[in-house]
Order: structure tokens, then C-alpha cells, then sequence
């Protein structure tokens, strides 16, 4: 029966008391769920150099099409202990300027510690040309002044799982610059990562 039907049924229908339908059950209390919490953040890497020692180099702000990286790192471990980190950063991209630095760094538990030093050292090219002895001695001053504020105070920097690779997660002079973390994933010599623009 149509719902039209119904109502001219009901319209010639001989009057009869309205029925009235019991009272519904009130809706049972809605519970809320407890609430989960929040996962651990990931452990950092207990031995972040391990791969270092096979000869891979990290890549920082990895762009994996292009294969190219914002900054690599190769670590050395000479025999003396020590562990040398030959570091090249992009400074500029127009016009395409790379510094190259290198400074000791040491592990303490899972984390790579050295002070921000190296500039009066640091060697730069330009759009892939060695800079001249005068530009040179420029870079290095711009790149000091910069860090006045960081001189002698340790950087550390810590590797926990992110995507493919890691997070890298930097603490100076013991406090947390989350504004300086980066993604960073290991790379073979052979397999044509470059630091790039």
C-alpha cells in the first residue's frame, strides 16, 4: 500500500480512539572509548656510524630523483680514535656556492658530537669552480660571523627510523633545534648522489 493509500484509508475510516505507541527506551549511555596512548617516539640508532665504516656517505634533505642532497657527510676513522667528518653543504644556490669542511667529531652512545668549527679552514667552490684565495678568505668570514653565537658550544646530533631512512635530530649545547632536523638516508659512492641545488 502506497503511503497516498494509507491516508485516504485513514480519512474514511470510522473514528476510533488513537492508539497511543509505548514510550521508546531511552538511548543507552553513550562510552566513550578509552582513549590510546601515544606511541614512544622511535629509539635513536644505537651505532649511527656503522654504516660510515663500509664507505656510504649521508645524505641530508635527500631529493632521490634528482639524486642529490642538501649536504653529505663522509666520516673517516684513522687509527689514532679519532673520527674526521669531511662535511660539503650547499651555501648558496645562485650563484651555486659548496663549502667543504673538516672536523673531529666523537660518538656518545648514539649520538655524533662536535663543536660548530672548521670555517677558517673551509675550502668552496663556485658553480663548480674552486673559488680564488680572496673569495675564499671571504666565505670564511661570512660563514664565521654567522656562528659567532654557536663558537665552542657542542652540537650533537642524533639518528632515529623516518621513511626510508632517518631524522637526523639536533641538540646545541644540550638543547633540542627541532627547527634543524633533516631527513638523511645512507648512499653508495657508485650510486650518483651529488650535492645539489
Amino acid at each position: 500500500m502506497s503511503l497516498l493509500a494509507l491516508v485516504l484509508a485513514a480519512a474514511v475510516a470510522p473514528e476510533t480512539p488513537p492508539v497511543v505507541p509505548p514510550p521508546l527506551p531511552a538511548p543507552a549511555p553513550v562510552v566513550a572509548a578509552p582513549a590510546r596512548p601515544a606511541p614512544p617516539p622511535p629509539a635513536p640508532v644505537a651505532n649511527p656510524l656503522a654504516p660510515a665504516k663500509l664507505g656510504k656517505l649521508m645524505c641530508y634533505a635527500p631529493d632521490q630523483a634528482l639524486r642529490t642532497c642538501g649536504a653529505m657527510a663522509a666520516y673517516g676513522f684513522p687509527t689514532d680514535g679519532k673520527i674526521l667528518n669531511r662535511a660539503q653543504v650547499v651555501v648558496t644556490p645562485s650563484p651555486y656556492i659548496v663549502m667543504t669542511t673538516l672536523t673531529a667529531v666523537t660518538l656518545r652512545g648514539p649520538a655524533v658530537c662536535g663543536r660548530m668549527e672548521g670555517a677558517a679552514e673551509a675550502s668552496f667552490t663556485i658553480d663548480g669552480k674552486p673559488a680564488d684565495e680572496a673569495t675564499t678568505a671571504d666565505l670564511r668570514g661570512q660563514i664565521a660571523a654567522a656562528y659567532t653565537a654557536y663558537d665552542g658550544v657542542e652540537v650533537c646530533t642524533t639518528y632515529v627510523p623516518f621513511r626510508e631512512g632517518f631524522m637526523a635530530n639536533v641538540a646545541i649545547g644540550g638543547a633540542p633545534r627541532p627547527d634543524m632536523n633533516q631527513p638523511v638516508i645512507w648512499v653508495d659512492l657508485n650510486d650518483g648522489y651529488v650535492v645539489g641545488q
